[in-house]
């Protein structure tokens, strides 16, 4: 079985772009790779290199999100809305597995990464404050970071399987989705250095959340993890905090032109200007990039726990709603 597994894996590796082959052997266990070249090469990549490119190429997040919103989120469920819902089940099934190996597979390598920079470094202010170039932008770390940000749209099929299956898209599913893929290229445009931290726990809670819906999806595992759905959302709010923090600490801590290249501009002072956050907002470079996160985070924050306790508390549970497509356990909405 792993003969043909790793049999597989070399034909598809063979058959893609040799700069696309060295950066999926990011994901992959080098026992199974027969190109042991792959990982010379990966270990050599820069990926801020793709900067200039992400720079000139913002047509395609923005015509991306757009036909999410008007063909998928809009027109999508105003089709649906007189039709019988599709079950897609198979299909869904597929979709989390895929997510969820990926997921873990990223998971795996930048964890461990994570704790070893952690120390390496003195600590997340150590580790936060050292430009993105000279500890997660090259090698693996940033073909992982890099393979992160083009996930995004692909992870936009969430939304087309709920549509098609009448759950209910709640603003929450959408607006994350749309805010977290543009907020993605821009990372990856400027490398702040507090970017690799959002990577890293989004590949471990996502590892975590659809393994999670796709155990749902199976008969024998449902009534068993049905009852850590709450902790998959508080892993999700968790996230949130560590966002938040992180991108304070990169405000506090950091020498102010790591993060706001010749300004003099400090987190606290910005919170004590919000004219100069309603300036920043505006741009696309590294100091609007840190403001960008840090509201992104904090509406993160106030949504995941508003639909928390939505969820978990309200009404006993009246208004449940489903943040992935398997969630079985919650109703669809009506035929």
């Amino acid at each position: 079985m792993s003969d043909v597994v790793a049999g597989l894996v070399n034909t598809a590796l063979v058959s893609l772009p040799r700069h696309m082959a060295v950066v999926a052997s990011a994901f992959l266990p080098s026992v199974i790779v027969s190109d042991k070249t792959l990982f010379a090469e990966l270990e050599s990549l820069d990926a801020t290199l793709y900067g200039p490119y992400l720079a000139s190429h913002w047509h395609i997040p923005l015509i991306a999100v757009t036909l999410y919103g008007v063909l998928v989120v809009g027109l999508g469920q105003l089709l649906m809305r007189h039709r019988t819902a599709f079950e897609l089940r198979g299909l869904s099934q597929a979709w989390n597995a895929i997510v969820s190996v990926f997921s873990i597979a990223g998971a795996v390598q930048l964890v461990p990464y994570a704790v070893s920079q952690w120390g390496a470094r003195g600590g997340l202010v150590g580790a936060t404050c050292t430009p993105a170039n000279a500890w997660y932008m090259t090698g693996i770390s940033g073909a992982l970071t890099h393979t992160f940000m083009w996930s995004k749209f692909f992870d936009l099929i969430d939304t087309v399987f709920l549509v098609l299956r009448k759950k209910d898209v709640i603003v929450l599913h959408w607006y994350h989705h749309i805010t977290v893929l543009l907020y993605g290229w821009e990372t990856m445009q400027v490398n702040p250095p507090f970017g690799f931290w959002f990577c890293a726990m989004n590949y471990t809670v996502h590892a975590f959340m659809y393994s999670y819906y796709f155990l749902m999806g199976i008969g024998a595992t449902r009534r068993l993890v049905r009852p850590i759905a709450p902790l998959i959302t508080s892993m999700q709010i968790m996230q949130m905090v560590g966002g938040l923090v992180v991108i304070v600490v990169a405000g506090m801590y950091c020498d102010s032109k790591t993060i706001f290249d010749n300004s003099t501009t400090r987190f606290a002072s910005l919170l004590r200007n919000p004219s100069e956050v309603f300036h920043l907002f505006w741009g696309l470079d590294l100091a609007s990039n840190f403001v960008h996160g840090f509201v992104m985070y904090l509406s993160y924050f106030i949504l995941f726990v508003n639909f928390f306790y939505q969820t978990y508390f309200a009404k006993a549970g009246k208004h449940r709603r489903a943040m992935g497509p398997q969630l079985e356990l919650l109703p669809k909405k009506k035929q």
